[in-house]
């Protein structure tokens, strides 16, 4: 029998103890002893099942929580109307943004229109020169000309030759105005 079956069945076996411990005390009007022994079977049952509850009971895990997954890109907050990055090509062009907890190298962008056709697409380079902290800071040019409308920028984890259009990190809607007003 393993160690989880044992601990399953102690808990059963403790918690029908507990469950007449309980009727007792309701039955002697709250006696101190019966309530201590409630207390203290209580804790023993907090106890197991925290034991049997935690992640960490398998050989396989290393960690008990799962770390923050790799490469997340976020773009600056101040760019977003109603979750929709808004662009008045005449007051700038720039989208600004940082890729948190990096692993990756290499970054790319594609910027596509709704029938997934390549707008403008290009590497990301960090704001300092080299891809190597933890979290780098970028900015993106969009080209002046790109007409007014709706597009989805995506970002990439990989150099700009490796793009496939599906399997990109992260994707935020786009929307390119000429002027600012809805």
């Amino acid at each position: 029998m393993s160690r989880r079956m044992i601990a399953c069945a102690a808990l059963a076996a403790i918690g029908i103890a507990f469950g007449c411990v309980s009727l007792l005390v309701y039955l002697s009007n709250g006696h101190p002893r019966l309530i201590a022994r409630k207390l203290k079977l209580g804790a023993i049952i907090l106890s197991l099942t925290a034991m049997l509850g935690t992640a960490c009971t398998t050989p396989s895990r290393v960690t008990c929580y799962m770390p923050a997954p790799p490469d997340r890109v976020a773009v600056d907050p101040d760019a977003f109307v109603d979750n929709v990055i808004w662009l008045v090509l005449a007051e700038s062009n720039e989208i600004a943004g940082t890729i948190l907890d990096r692993d990756s190298s290499e970054f790319s962008f594609c910027l596509i229109d709704a029938e997934v056709s390549v707008i403008q697409e290009g590497e990301l380079a960090a704001q300092d020169g080299a891809m190597d902290e933890a979290e780098e800071e970028f900015t993106i040019v969009i080209d002046p000309g790109t007409p007014v409308g709706g597009y989805a920028l995506r970002f990439y984890s990989v150099p700009m030759a490796e793009i496939v259009i599906g399997n990109y990190i992260a994707e935020f809607p786009v929307e390119i105005r000429e002027t600012s007003g809805r």
